[in-house]
């Protein structure tokens, strides 16, 4: 049977291109013992490369030689699969990552409306009072109040000499500048002019 294997096992890895190498890394057996399947020596071991000789040869290959109980594949199926994961890795990534979200980016408070938010709500005293005017006497009080609020920041006498001193510096630094720009230019006509004159 080992030999009828490994002429099998030639052809159809003929068949499909595939190299001693591939079948290597795809079953993930070393190339010493696949060279072993070809020669006859020895035969797959194993669900996990069993099913992986299945998708790249096709289910022919190990079903004509009965390499392992068929029964004995499927119990072992779900213990051994072709890729198993280790998902305590994840859940402790996972818990990791929720701990420094929590840490550097805290819940948002959610403002949740009730139904009572939308309930017409009766004015208070102090609103009533602060109503339309209705007498004389109010909108007098009403303009002591606002002539109260309308005095300027900008009357303090202080102030109003920083701002002077900062105005009178701004222009002092702007017509040094303009000076300065004002010469420069002078001094490049005066260049281009005698450079023109040396060449006529």
């Amino acid at each position: 049977m080992t030999s009828s294997f490994s002429t099998k096992f030639i052809t159809l890895r003929k068949e499909r291109k595939l190299s001693i190498r591939d079948i290597s890394l795809m079953t993930g057996v070393s190339t010493k013992e696949v060279k072993k399947w070809e020669k006859g020596t020895a035969l797959p071991n194993g669900t996990r490369v069993v099913r992986a000789l299945e998708g790249l040869l096709g289910e022919n290959i190990c079903k004509d030689f009965s390499i392992i109980d068929e029964h004995a594949i499927n119990d072992n199926l779900e213990v051994e699969p072709l890729f198993s994961v280790d998902e305590t890795i994840f859940k402790e990534r996972k818990n990791r990552i929720g701990r420094l979200k929590e840490k550097f980016f805290p819940a948002r408070i959610v403002q949740q409306r009730n139904s009572t938010d939308y309930i017409k709500i009766e004015p208070s005293e102090e609103i009533v009072n602060t109503g339309p005017i209705k007498s004389i006497n109010d909108l007098d009080v009403e303009k002591e109040e606002i002539g109260v609020l309308e005095f300027p920041y900008i009357n303090d006498p202080d102030q109003i000499m920083i701002y002077w001193k900062r105005n009178f510096k701004t222009f002092l630094i702007l017509l040094l500048f303009l000076m300065i720009g004002f010469r420069s230019l002078s001094m490049f006509w005066e260049n281009i002019t005698l450079f023109i004159d040396n060449l006529i």
